[in-house]
């Protein structure tokens, strides 16, 4: 059994976070990231202080995070992300990286296609993903009960499953 706290994160301005307790099963926590305005334009950022307040809280001796790895959004339909959206994307990511780092946490990332297959999720409507963490944490149902929220909320507490495979495999790199 693996004897640490794992935290997940899903990362974007609507992504989440999850913790999961020791052994993997008992999801214990999970929070919608903490975001601010931005000091200039429209929209919001992460709030690195509210991130690094949060998950100092959740980090305790031996704790071990994975990191959803993300790129730049390709093409979808016709439709191409603007520079400013990629920008505002990889300024969220590096933000999640920069903090978990600043914190001494031991992390990893891994790709969507990895936690997705390990939860039998690749190729699934994103909806799924809700609907099987509300099956896999039953007791907890409420927490992936809206779309969005949800949505998110299940991506990282998947995160941190795989996680916790990942370490009971000696994986962890």
């Amino acid at each position: 059994m693996v004897k640490v706290n794992i935290i997940g994160i899903d990362p974007g301005i609507a992504g989440a976070l999850a913790l999961l307790g020791e052994g993997g099963a008992e999801l214990l926590s999970v929070a919608a990231m903490p975001v601010m305005a931005k000091p200039r334009g429209k929209g919001n950022q992460v709030n690195p202080a509210a991130l690094r307040f949060l998950l100092s809280s959740w980090v305790r001796n031996g704790t071990r995070c994975y990191i959803e790895y993300v790129n730049a959004m390709p093409p979808i339909g016709g439709r191409r992300p603007g520079a400013q959206s990629s920008f505002n994307f990889g300024h969220t990511a590096g933000v999640i990286e920069g903090v978990v780092a600043g914190l001494y946490l031991p992390h990893s990332f891994v790709p969507p296609a990895t936690w997705k297959k390990h939860a039998g999720l690749a190729g699934k409507d994103k909806d799924v993903t809700r609907t099987r963490a509300i099956q896999q944490w039953p007791t907890q149902a409420d927490l992936f009960s809206l779309k969005g929220a949800g949505q998110a909320r299940a991506d990282a507490a998947f995160v941190a499953l795989w996680g916790y495979h990942d370490l009971k495999q000696g994986i962890f790199a």
